[in-house]
């Protein structure tokens, strides 16, 4: 005589689990190559200065062109990087992240309004003394 199977229902909770979180990459250490010299720090020119005084507008244009003079880069690939760093510096501005890039200063989203078509971000940019970067990388 065969035992016939018998089917077993899960209990049920009442309280619910709360979910898990995704597991973080491991960091993997760099191996690091010992008898190899570093590669050369690329010849990289003085973006042209915007002075305060100016009254014209800055556009992705006129910043591809500067960053195309001061590496020497393609246009196209130059663009394109342009493209990505802005667009990734407006998502963050978007969640309500501070940004901190030295260069540029630290810029905090000190309100938001959302506007007929348009999101309204006033934002505050601390920057440091202007000091010359080829300057102090040459010391």
């Amino acid at each position: 005589m065969a035992k016939s199977p018998t089917a077993r229902t899960p209990s049920k909770s009442t309280t619910k689990a709360a979910p898990k979180r995704p597991a973080r990459p491991r960091k993997t250490p760099t191996p690091v190559a010992k008898d190899v010299a570093p590669a050369p720090a690329p010849d990289v020119a003085p973006v042209a200065e915007v002075t305060a005084q100016s009254a014209d507008v800055y556009r992705k244009k006129d910043l591809v062109e500067a960053v195309v003079a001061a590496t020497g880069q393609k246009p196209r690939d130059v663009k394109a990087s342009v493209e990505a760093t802005l667009t990734a510096l407006g998502i963050s501005l978007d969640r309500g992240d501070t940004v901190q890039m030295p260069p540029l200063g630290k810029i905090k989203v000190t309100r938001t309004v959302a506007g007929s078509g348009a999101q309204v971000l006033t934002c505050r940019i601390r920057r440091t003394v202007s000091r010359d970067p080829l300057a102090s990388a040459a010391e």
